[in-house]
Formats: C-alpha cells, sequence, structure tokens
C-alpha cells in the first residue's frame, strides 16, 4: 500500500483534496488544528467554476439547494455605486454567486470523502516540519 498523503486542514481545500486523491486511489489522512468540524464561516459564498466542479463529483444540487444565489453584486465608493457585476451574464448553469455558509460546504465535503472511505480526520496543532535534503519530515 502506498504512503498516505497527509493533507493538514479540514477546510474546503483539504477536503477537496482529500476527495480527488482518494478518488485516485491515493490514500490520504487529513488533520486539523481544529477538534471539531466549523459551526461559523470564514467565507462568503461558492464561485460559479467551482459549483461546476463539484457538479462533477455530484455534490453541486445538494450546495445549491441550501445556498442563495446572488445575481449581482455592486461596488460603492464615497457614497455612490461605481460599479455592478451581473452574474446572470456568466456562461453557465450557475449564472451565479451561491452564498452558502462555509461549514454547510464543509459538511458536504466530509460526508462525500468519508463515504468514499477516504483518510481520518484528527486534530493536532503541535506539529512541526523540518526540510531535509529528502522529502519534507514531520517532527513533534
Amino acid at each position: 500500500m502506498p504512503d498516505r498523503v497527509l493533507i493538514v486542514g479540514a477546510g474546503p481545500t483539504g477536503l477537496t483534496a482529500a476527495l480527488e486523491l482518494s478518488r485516485l486511489g491515493i490514500p490520504v489522512r487529513i488533520i486539523d488544528k481544529q477538534s471539531a468540524p466549523a459551526t461559523t464561516s470564514s467565507a462568503v459564498g461558492v464561485q460559479v467554476r467551482t459549483l461546476e466542479l463539484l457538479e462533477l463529483r455530484g455534490l453541486a444540487d445538494e450546495m445549491v439547494r441550501l445556498g442563495n444565489p446572488g445575481l449581482a453584486a455592486s461596488f460603492y465608493g464615497g457614497g455612490k455605486r461605481v460599479f455592478r457585476l451581473d452574474f446572470t451574464r456568466i456562461d453557465s448553469r450557475y449564472h451565479y454567486l451561491l452564498f452558502i455558509s462555509q461549514a454547510e460546504t464543509e459538511r458536504i465535503l466530509r460526508t462525500a470523502v468519508e463515504k468514499q472511505g477516504a483518510g481520518s480526520s484528527a486534530a493536532s496543532n503541535s506539529l512541526g516540519w523540518r526540510r531535509t535534503c529528502s522529502p519534507t519530515t514531520r517532527t513533534r
């Protein structure tokens, strides 16, 4: 069995990496400094291209069901609107910015990772890294 890939961070990026690597048969282990899944959001929403990629994994529909589509965004300066970005003009099935909690996004991704039988998640804030001539080595 090949060595597992260590993924540091169980946020959307780490969970997506775990999902894709495990889909290719590469074993993974996820670690995160938090001992429990997030209950708050650090992100505003999900972009069009991300939804298109998640659709390939069968995850976009649930996100769209739980989220709120933002069709446009306006930018203000000096008390006046200086720019309006119209997402409906995007050539995609998802012609909007999807407002969805990062906690919900992570839950959806985590469930997909677990269904795939990929990796385990553990809390760890005592890791240190040391670079040697060979591949990077984890230290305590």
